[in-house]
């Protein structure tokens, strides 16, 4: 099969399994092996594999990602909920995000940390990844197609920065890429980011419809 082909769920999940089995590193984060497997973008692994379990404590949770940050296990740092990042971020971003600045110890760590909306609430719901903006020493990426989040990875894999990866569940089952459209003269240009680019595309199609170009 192509796997250009592949929704990103897919593609997240296959990227999750090369870093554990090829690498070796570890996946951490919590009820990660619960119903659903994160949105069914994780493979189906356990601690023996490196998937680590971490327990409910939500500050110690990130304290434990940097330890295996340190010992340079590069771990990808799941987030189930992007709210809880008022409680997740603390110690990656006050130490992990600083200390290559700081010490001269770099601290790679992959943060997948994921939005969703709906019904549950100004916490669990929404985005919250401006948290991360007012920090030094940390690169923010928000991947929505399946080439995106490869290049992602291997950015991070070629680098030694920490990276916030500002995923979105609506964006878990396109299999398609969002190139830029550039109209010799659009009336305006939007700028979106995150899954608000699926938005921006369809409003674009729907006003060359009525003879208005949109860049996007």
């Amino acid at each position: 099969m192509d796997s250009s082909v592949k929704p990103l769920r897919e593609v997240i999940q296959e990227t999750v399994r090369a870093h554990l089995q090829d690498f070796g590193g570890y996946a951490m984060g919590q009820c990660l092996t619960a119903v659903g497997w994160v949105g069914g973008t994780l493979p189906q692994l356990y601690e023996a594999d490196g998937m680590i379990e971490l327990s409910m404590a939500d500050v110690a949770g990130g304290g434990f990602a940097v330890g295996a940050a340190l010992a340079g296990k590069r771990p990808i740092y799941i987030i189930r909920y992007q709210g809880f990042n008022w409680f997740n971020a603390v110690i990656p971003i006050n130490y992990a995000a600083k200390s290559k600045e700081l010490w001269g110890k770099s601290c790679p760590m992959f943060i997948r940390s994921i939005a969703m909306e709906g019904g549950i609430g100004p916490v669990a719901g929404s985005s919250h990844h401006a948290l991360y903006y007012r920090m030094p020493g940390i690169k923010i990426l928000s991947p929505m197609t399946p080439n995106e989040y490869r290049r992602s990875y291997e950015l991070f894999m070629n680098d030694d920065d920490v990276y916030y990866i500002s995923e979105h569940r609506g964006s878990y089952h396109n299999s398609t890429e969002l190139p830029s459209a550039n109209p010799l003269h659009p009336f305006l240009t939007l700028f979106p980011i995150s899954i608000t680019r699926f938005a921006a595309v369809e409003a674009a199609r729907r006003l060359a419809m009525e003879g208005i170009s949109i860049g996007v």
